[in-house]
């Protein structure tokens, strides 16, 4: 194989990480390390004993390779590839957490502001806690003398959050995979209107049954919507979690897998992009509740991607089958079925499995929407989801597939092309837009390739006498 590298430079620190074959192999990137640095650093610019590598510090032995190395405040962890906060950091944070949570005088605004830049340091390396600083962020917003968490606020309950959290990093390490996005093990498309919400989960790089779901919102989540209390935005949110909440409930494997799911909102899909919503709204404890979920199956990060809302159209089935339109409207989950294998059919003439989700779920769900008093340790241990109800037959597609079943003519092996088949064929490859999609995501969050042709520089370092030692 070939060997794997990454040189960084962050302000005046100088990071190797390699997966060697052999020692040479270690001491041909040092080298290359050193190079750089005195290409860009000559040695004796300012002054003949100038040295742009503090032999002082690797005299100490920081420039030796180690299986586990603290590089900017994190213990890495070649060998179980994980990363994690030293233990005294931990401590520190949670001490300081448990103070405010005490403080009957309050916390300064400068002891905030302080712990607030230690959390966003902290979440590098347990991303669910991004999630958790929406309220935090609101009240730093304020810029208060005095910051106070009151039982029951929200501010109260993201601090003990961020206390959950940092105690079970330390008991299991971040892994590399939670925190870096690929392309996805299971996509999922979902839509919510101001009937209902509703989407579909199908293959990625694992295969599970082509899934549909749907939820009519009680009348007071409509008429909340009607009011203007909530916001399409909200219930777009509130679809982005209960879609995640069917996923689990289908009872697949998620630990380190990599989920995308495509939302036809731009504002849902920044919310879970940055994990922090601006709104003083319900998104914010929406935002939690996910980021926690995603924690406690330790997912791989959830990619959000947008997906224009002509392309959406099995979401928007699934949503607006309420009476939105005569043709979708179906009174029971067999009229419902029956009604998507027709718009959108399987191979071989499968059916859509259908995911009924528990209603002790909905109310979960919309009890944060209308933001009730509640306590966010609910989420970490839920009741049954939900049930999967399954016809004949079951089909494990992914969205190219769906694609090539419908724009090719019928077949023997395919159902009869449907108007909305048609119409998606017509528009183009409505999967390729979305893996498109899922490429330029994935691709922005990746290192840069810098490559540099250091051997062949002529620096000092390389012209040295040969009775003198090179690192």
């Amino acid at each position: 194989r070939a060997l794997k590298y990454l040189l960084e430079v962050y302000v005046d620190d100088f990071i190797a990480a390699a997966q060697a074959r052999s020692p040479e192999e270690l001491t041909h990137i040092a080298r290359a390390l050193l190079h750089a640095i005195h290409d860009v650093f000559p040695e004796g610019l300012m002054s003949p004993d100038d040295q742009p590598v503090s032999i002082k510090k690797v005299l100490k032995g920081e420039a030796k390779w180690s299986v586990i190395k603290e590089i900017l405040g994190w213990i890495f962890n070649g060998e179980t590839k994980s990363i994690q906060l030293p233990e005294e950091k931990v401590k520190q944070l949670v001490a300081t957490i448990e103070k405010m949570l005490r403080s009957r005088e309050g916390t300064s605004f400068h002891e905030f502001q302080t712990l607030m830049g230690k959390l966003y340091h902290a979440s590098i390396g347990t991303p669910a806690g991004k999630g958790f600083m929406t309220p935090l962020n609101h009240q730093l917003a304020k810029t208060p003398k005095k910051v106070w968490f009151r039982r029951g606020s929200t501010q109260r309950k993201a601090l003990e959050l961020w206390k959950y959290l940092l105690s079970d990093a330390m008991a299991e390490p971040t892994k590399a995979i939670e925190l870096m996005p690929a392309s996805p093990d299971y996509v999922g498309l979902v839509d919510a209107s101001g009937e209902g919400v509703g989407g579909v989960w199908l293959s990625g790089n694992k295969q599970i049954p082509a899934t549909v779901w749907r939820l009519e919102w009680p009348d007071e989540i409509k008429q909340a919507l009607k009011n203007a209390t909530l916001t399409i935005n909200d219930l777009e949110m509130a679809g982005n979690l209960l879609a995640w909440l069917v996923l689990e409930g289908m009872g697949v494997e998620i630990k380190h897998c990599h989920v995308a799911l495509f939302n036809d909102n731009k504002s849902a899909v920044s919310w879970i992009l940055s994990w922090a919503a601006h709104s003083k709204g319900p998104a914010g404890n929406l935002i939690m509740a996910l980021a926690l979920r995603q924690r406690m199956r330790r997912a791989s990060p959830l990619t959000p991607a947008h997906l224009a809302g002509e392309l959406n159209t099995m979401a928007d089935v699934a949503s607006r089958s309420f009476g939105y339109k005569p043709e979708w409207k179906c009174n029971s989950m067999d009229e419902f079925l029956t009604l998507f294998d027709r718009l959108f059919p399987l191979p071989n003439k499968n059916s859509w499995q259908y995911f009924q989700i528990s209603s002790r779920i909905v109310t979960r769900v919309t009890d944060a929407l209308q933001m009730r008093p509640s306590i966010m340790e609910e989420w970490k241990k839920l009741p049954k989801i939900g049930t999967s109800i399954s016809r004949t037959g079951a089909s494990f597609c992914n969205l190219g597939e769906l694609t090539r079943i419908w724009s090719t003519r019928p077949s023997a092996s395919a159902c009869t092309t449907s108007p909305a088949s048609e119409e998606w064929s017509d528009r183009g490859a409505w999967a390729e837009e979305s893996k498109y999609e899922l490429d330029q995501f994935v691709q922005r969050l990746l290192p840069l390739r810098r490559p540099s042709r250091w051997t062949e520089a002529k620096l000092p370092s390389t012209t040295r006498p040969e009775n003198t030692t090179c690192l």
